[in-house]
């Protein structure tokens, strides 16, 4: 039994890290889409009605309307919002990646084996809470995680 367990502890802690991986490349893909889509068109909107308030030509006011449109509409979707969950999600995954390890690694030795059985199944229940009510990763950012996941590379909160 604590064999099957110990190997069932193993599955959740390596697809824990692949998920977090996963989602620590989906939060910097949407903090650079965030970047591109709320801080440089508000930076040009401001910069443009700068130079129409020292006299620029009026055209320019264009620039401001479309970065401040620009701006707004991604504000709205939510750009920088997705960017926190996917991270969030990734430290939580992480967070039930290390605990799977000091279960699996450190206390099944040291705890009877119906012990060792009802901590495994509290981890259980939270791996599958987490995987129900946490953002969906996406199929690119699982392909990446998974590529430096085989390399050994790992990815942190950023």
């Amino acid at each position: 039994m604590i064999d099957d367990l110990s190997k069932a502890c193993s599955k959740i802690a390596e697809d824990s890290l692949y998920t977090a991986q996963a989602h620590f490349f989906c939060a910097k893909k949407w903090h650079t889409k965030s970047f591109w889509l709320v801080v440089v068109p508000s930076f040009m909107a401001g910069l443009a009605g700068f130079i129409v308030a020292m006299g620029g030509p009026s055209w320019i006011a264009a620039i401001s309307a479309l970065g401040g449109l620009i701006t707004a509409v991604a504000s709205w979707v939510g750009v920088e919002r997705d960017s926190i969950r996917h991270e969030f999600a990734g430290k939580m995954f992480t967070s039930l990646r290390r605990e799977a390890d000091v279960l699996n690694e450190t206390l099944k030795n040291t705890m009877p084996p119906e012990e060792f059985k009802n901590h495994f199944l509290q981890l259980h229940k939270k791996y599958l809470l987490l995987s129900e009510t946490l953002e969906i990763t996406e199929d690119d950012c699982l392909r990446k995680a998974r590529e430096n996941v085989q390399q050994g590379i790992f990815l942190g909160p950023f």
